[in-house]
């Protein structure tokens, strides 16, 4: 079977000029490259996973997806850059988007608004737990949240409307800036009792947020939360001082104030 377009390209001026070439499209070639890849960089991430780790989805004959914690970059012009996902797997399915954030901006347009398609994702501005609790979830065939940064929000852990899509079957993915982020929103998953990949797919459509010091790879390091904490988990507080000490020692380090670091090969403790 031929690869998808989202598989066969490697860069953002590649991918666009392959969409711009289907029928209907070719209003692409018109919008800046910096603002073409801004709208499609959530659809792309989506994609990219599909693609390479349930390409049966694309499949089916329509495609359920759950956008949580929506707020701008995944929510531009009203999530209507997702109807683009067909074109981007080379599928046939109608897509049927939901975001839901508690900073959900549903009237956020971007400078390519005008373009977008037409069909608008349905949008709610609320947390997690509060739609989970109001609405039946079981009929999505993915959720997709970007950048949770678990260690700082913990609170989607603790909220347990995570846990509650995944037991009740629906794939959970999520994203991190890279791979070393990743690791530190793993850890912090398994302090919680839930089960991550153990190891992310890097998705090649990224945006580049960071300037000349820091790289801000937005969507970069995708990743599924594939089991819930068992009944009666208690959250290991430990492990997660451990990783709260670890930060703040990088942290020191790198901004060079104050005591010299350990030795090399001197031993730390987690």
């Amino acid at each position: 079977m031929d690869q998808p377009l989202i598989l066969r390209c490697e860069a953002w001026q590649d991918l666009i000029a392959g969409l711009a070439a289907r029928g209907g499209l070719a209003y692409l070639r018109d919008i800046p490259l910096s603002t073409a890849s801004a709208v499609l960089a959530a659809p792309a991430a989506i994609a990219h996973w599909i693609a390479v780790r349930a390409p049966g989805l694309a499949r089916q004959p329509a495609l359920s997806i759950l956008v949580i914690g929506a707020e701008t970059t995944d929510a531009p012009d009203q999530g209507r850059w997702y109807q683009l996902l067909p074109q981007l797997l080379d599928a046939r399915c109608e897509v049927r988007m939901t975001l839901v954030g508690a900073e959900l901006d549903a009237g956020f347009a971007s400078a390519a608004a005008a373009r977008a398609p037409d069909t608008p994702a349905r949008c709610f501005r609320s947390g997690l737990s509060e739609f989970v609790a109001q609405h039946d979830t079981q009929g999505f065939d993915l959720a997709a949240v970007f950048h949770p940064g678990l260690q700082k929000h913990q609170g989607w852990l603790a909220e347990g409307g995570f846990a509650r899509l995944i037991a009740a079957g629906v794939p959970l993915i999520a994203s991190s800036y890279e791979a070393d982020e990743y690791e530190m929103d793993r850890w912090v998953l398994e302090c919680y009792g839930y089960r991550a990949s153990d190891a992310p797919v890097l998705n090649p459509f990224f945006l580049e947020l960071g300037d000349d010091r820091t790289s801000v790879r937005w969507g970069r390091a995708l990743w599924q939360l594939e089991a819930p904490p068992p009944p009666g988990f208690g959250v290991n507080r430990q492990r997660l001082a451990a990783l709260d000490t670890l930060t703040r020692m990088v942290m020191h380090s790198i901004t060079g104030i104050g005591a010299p670091s350990p030795g090399y090969g001197a031993q730390v403790e987690l």
